[in-house]
């Protein structure tokens, strides 16, 4: 299971001193939630300090800075698509699981003027709308591994939009370059122990199908001996009716009465 081929964000050195300006603050922090966010819908410890710091920071800009601002945006729309992933009733739907599908696969070839935001909302309100009709998932859309891989291809692809295609940033926290090193580390654990994972299941699956197969032949080979058995028993039968023993099938007692009938009581001689 590969994360989205966009590959893990690259991030320059930080800068120690935080800005006065509360704006360029809140874009370095939101960016430092982005790029070390980790592989679970749940951020990484790194990644949720700089959240706590987004909120912090935020009573000090103007409302006009903070919707100005894209990768605050873009931080909202990634904790409520994760959630919406993580806890639909019974699974994310088909719709929901396909959506988010198609969004990654469109970020291998982003361009700048990708409408990336357009795309998560979208995939947001397919979430809300199945949440909101309380209409709970029978069959689950996706397994546990498949929903993992795509959790973390998502982590990836808003990582990859805050470097790639968003204005630079003015300001990073400190240690945002060893931290985004350590989480991208965690990723490939991750992406390896689902691997091992999956290997196992399909070796497990293999050996039920095999245990199947020889069941099935087992049952075949035991009603062909059956289906003899009845030939050999009902061949048996044939040959007593003919010879007038008692044990033939009831269309040959008849003919043993009769002879009995016809046999003298004083104990003289049948015929």
């Amino acid at each position: 299971q590969a994360v989205c081929s966009v590959g893990a964000p690259r991030v320059k050195k930080t800068m120690e001193a935080m800005p006065a300006d509360p704006r360029a603050a809140l874009d370095g922090y939101a960016h430092a939630v982005l790029t070390a966010w980790g592989p679970t819908t749940l951020p990484s410890r790194f990644a949720d300090e700089h959240l706590q710091a987004v909120y912090r920071l935020a009573p000090r800009a103007s409302e006009r800075e903070l919707l100005r601002c894209a990768r605050l945006r873009l931080v909202a729309l990634l904790v409520r698509v994760l959630e919406l992933l993580s806890t639909s009733p019974g699974g994310p739907s088909a719709a929901l699981f396909e959506a988010t599908k198609r969004w990654v696969k469109e970020a291998e070839a982003a361009q700048a003027d990708w409408a990336w935001d357009q795309g998560l909302q979208w995939i947001r309100d397919i979430g809300e709308d199945a949440l909101n009709g309380a209409s709970q998932v029978v069959e689950p859309a996706c397994s546990d591994l498949d929903l993992r891989d795509l959790i973390r291809e998502v982590t990836t692809v808003v990582g990859y939009i805050s470097v790639q295609l968003l204005p630079k940033v003015e300001w990073l926290p400190p240690r945002l370059e060893s931290e985004v090193e350590e989480v991208t580390q965690a990723m490939a654990e991750a992406v390896a122990e689902d691997r091992r994972e999956s290997q196992l299941r399909e070796a497990e699956a293999d050996e039920f199908a095999a245990h199947s197969l020889e069941s099935v032949e087992d049952l075949a080979a035991s009603a062909a001996v059956a289906a003899a058995a009845g030939r050999a028993v009902g061949a048996a039968a044939g040959g007593a009716e003919d010879a007038g023993l008692g044990f033939a099938p009831a269309r040959g007692r008849p003919r043993v009465a009769r002879r009995a009938r016809e046999a003298p009581y004083g104990g003289g001689e049948a015929r």
